[in-house]
């Protein structure tokens, strides 16, 4: 029967190392990455990937050689969402060019998980995924990437970092978590800075830019399918002006039929330096995770945006 992920962690130690000795040439990956001449043992190592390599780097997922800004989509479900629904998801979402793939949901941070790793020794490889809720001790048995913790949660830091190899996102709201996060660690840190559409000040945010360490990596937090794509233009705008890295989409995949146009439109939004208004063709191939282009032609309208006006809510 076939090992899930969690099984294959448990068993760590011991499959390493028997493997480490009985496979000739092969030295044990520091990330995931396509075993080099390994076609005979392809199984063996890809299993061998899942159990000492089974996180992929967000930092290095976040951070492209080409400087763009690049996007993290939240998927924040529906009820009735099935375990069908988040494996198909996390497929069109890679091959869409999430940088990663972030989600508070315990259920579908193993499902999202375990999807991705099938994408092993392919191109898009697979994408980082975030718990971003706040059961994270349950959650490191689903096995992120990175977690997201409070900037004053330095002991929890330390036990993961230890203990579980895993990332740490901390997520900062005012310049005195940046004094708290700065002061405490001389290590370069990777920070998600909070903002709602409710009160979206530029000249706030870009205060607090200012504020953070240059060695930092810096997530913008937005809000999914805002007017005029306010979205985009924000993060572009600090992107510019202060090296934003990267920007999270808030609530950008909630399991309806507009996950992948959504999720589509705004990576390649970010990418773009085209005008914020566009509108989505050819999405009939989204399915199987080929999308079409952009073209600038007027604001792209939601159904989702229609139905949370009239009193149904993503959050």
């Amino acid at each position: 029967a076939r090992m899930g992920v969690n099984q294959w962690v448990k068993r760590s130690s011991a499959i390493s190392a028997i493997l480490a000795t009985t496979v000739s040439g092969f030295t044990l990956p520091n990330q995931l990455k396509k075993p080099f001449g390994c076609h005979d043992v392809r199984s063996i190592t890809t299993s061998l990937q899942l159990v000492d390599s089974a996180r992929v780097s967000v930092i290095e997922a976040l951070q492209k050689p080409s400087k763009i800004l690049t996007t993290c989509l939240e998927y924040n479900p529906l009820p009735g969402s099935s375990e069908l629904d988040v494996t198909v998801l996390s497929m069109q979402l890679r091959k869409a060019g999430a940088a990663s793939i972030w989600t508070s949901d315990l259920n579908s941070l193993q499902q999202f998980k375990e999807e991705q790793a099938t994408a092993m020794g392919n191109f898009p490889g697979p994408c980082p995924i975030v718990y971003n809720g706040d059961k994270w001790q349950d959650a490191m048995e689903g096995v992120p990437d990175a977690i997201v913790l409070p900037a004053g949660a330095f002991s929890a830091w330390k036990e993961l970092s230890d203990s579980n190899n895993v990332q740490v996102i901390f997520s900062v709201s005012c310049e005195e978590h940046i004094k708290q996060l700065s002061g405490n660690s001389d290590t370069p840190l990777t920070i998600l800075i909070e903002n709602s559409s409710d009160h979206y000040d530029q000249d706030v945010l870009s205060d607090l830019f200012s504020r953070v360490p240059s060695k930092y990596i810096t997530i913008l937090q937005v809000d999914a399918m805002q007017i005029n794509s306010t979205e985009l233009s924000l993060g572009r705008s600090l992107k510019s002006t202060h090296g934003c890295t990267s920007v999270l989409v808030k609530n950008a995949c909630v399991g309806d039929a507009e996950d992948v146009p959504y999720a589509s439109f705004i990576v390649n939004g970010f990418k773009s330096k085209k005008s914020t208004s566009f509108d989505m063709t050819g999405l009939t191939g989204s399915t199987n995770g080929h999308f079409g282009g952009i073209a600038s032609s007027g604001t792209q309208k939601w159904q989702r945006v229609t139905q949370k006006s009239k009193g149904k809510s993503y959050d």
